[in-house]
């Protein structure tokens, strides 16, 4: 529909051309962003699409981002990378040009282009490849100041949406690559989403389906002997329950997860599915994702019952 009325126009996959329009209504909602940012203090600042490599492999996080982050060498035959976010070039930009804590605390945001090479760019402009995105960086003296903080930003966040005349619901998410203790994120419930929240009508708890905290009844039974049992062509849990003739619920699912620092195994009920970000946050690796067929045949695993 933004097609066929003239604001966007794409380019490839997950690239998009602004339009007049559309470039009216992105104006529009920088300057309400630059309202309510300002109104906290923040100061708008610009740094740079392109960063030196060096900053990431110092931050530790060049190996968490693997196919996601375009690198490449410049003439001279420096590593560089397109950003797809960027704290670590706001921490270079306040490390060097702040010299007393006296200054703290300090609201920085810009209006910035990011590049992320998603593998599935779905939703027109909801998962683009290239996008502008407003993002805004707070430093602080102390855990208690950033803690007293956080909910003016939230709030300012929710008076956007208002004006924009959005109906956005707050709701407790992962910390993905980013990392920290915890994350809110806004939604727009939607038929043709991509993700699902869980929301409780009676207490208002509401979370992210990756995050989401709940009791699962369990089975109290004495487990059975170990025995093997010949399961040919049955290729999945739900095969294997069948030819059982048991419940989902009674069986195990083993899954395997790697990332550069190697591989780990998640065992869970039958009926029930990893939680990637719960198992990244357990173990204190925030990108790990399903281990390769070739990952599973150098670790001596097969990943199920041949044909």
């Amino acid at each position: 529909m933004l097609v066929r009325a003239g604001y966007v126009e794409p380019l490839g996959s997950g690239l998009f051309s602004l339009l007049p329009l559309g470039v009216r209504v992105t104006e529009r909602l920088c300057r309400m962003i630059r309202e309510e940012m300002n109104r906290l203090g923040g100061q708008e600042v610009l740094v740079p699409l392109v960063n030196p490599a060096e900053l990431w492999q110092t931050s530790g996080r060049d190996a968490l981002l693997h196919e996601d982050m375009v690198r490449f060498k410049d003439r001279h035959g420096h590593n560089m990378v397109l950003a797809p976010t960027h704290e670590e070039a706001m921490v270079e930009l306040v490390r060097r040009r702040m010299s007393s804590y006296r200054s703290l605390p300090l609201l920085l945001y810009q209006f910035q282009l990011k590049f992320r090479d998603e593998e599935r760019p779905s939703g027109g402009l909801v998962r683009a490849r290239e996008f502008l995105m407003k993002d805004g960086y707070s430093f602080h003296k102390s855990f208690a100041e950033l803690n007293n903080f956080f909910p003016k930003v939230f709030q300012a966040y929710e008076r956007l949406f208002i004006r924009c005349g959005i109906h956005a619901i707050s709701a407790d998410s992962g910390v993905g690559f980013m990392g920290g203790d915890r994350a809110y994120e806004f939604l727009f419930l939607s038929k043709s989403g991509d993700d699902r929240v869980i929301i409780c009508d009676g207490c208002g708890y509401t979370a992210n389906f990756e995050v989401a905290l709940g009791q699962a009844e369990n089975d109290r039974e004495a487990p059975r002997e170990i025995e093997l049992v010949h399961t040919p062509g049955r290729r999945t849990t739900a095969h294997l329950a069948a030819f059982l003739e048991l419940p989902l619920r009674k069986l195990a699912k083993p899954m395997v997860f790697s990332d550069a620092m190697g591989a780990v195994m998640a065992v869970v009920r039958g009926d029930h599915e990893v939680s990637v970000e719960k198992l990244s946050r357990l173990l204190g690796r925030p990108t790990l994702r399903k281990a390769s067929l070739e990952k599973l045949a150098a670790l001596g695993l097969v990943a199920e019952f041949p044909r």
